[in-house]
């Protein structure tokens, strides 16, 4: 997981919640998002990126710095004002439209 800075500055910071979903992401969706054909294709239909580190590293990259954003803005109340959720709605709907889909087809009861 992520070496570069410690829980307490990430608490300072104010961004541990958004750094724990981030690796959280690394872990469990990278693997089966970054490289698939319907991620890439979303991509390129995006034509833009969250982040530079997303642009600069899209296959390590790109699926963890997206799903920070889609927390803020799609699920449960938005954590963002409006014109920043409009901007990561516009610049990431078609990699909002994968991420909801992926989620959506996990049995959360199988896991239990």
């Amino acid at each position: 997981m992520h070496t570069g800075a410690t829980a307490e500055k990430h608490i300072a910071d104010g961004v541990l919640e958004e750094a724990l979903a981030h690796e959280a992401a690394h872990t469990s969706l990278n693997a089966a998002l970054a490289e698939s054909a319907d991620w890439l294709a979303a991509q390129a239909a995006d034509d833009a990126f969250i982040s530079d580190d997303a642009r600069d590293n899209p296959l390590r990259d790109n699926v963890a710095e997206t799903v920070v954003p889609w927390i803020a803005v799609c699920c449960g109340e938005p954590r963002v004002d409006d014109k920043t959720a409009a901007s990561i709605q516009r610049r990431t709907a078609n990699r909002i439209a994968v991420l909801e889909r992926v989620v959506g087809e996990i049995d959360y009861a199988k896991k239990s």
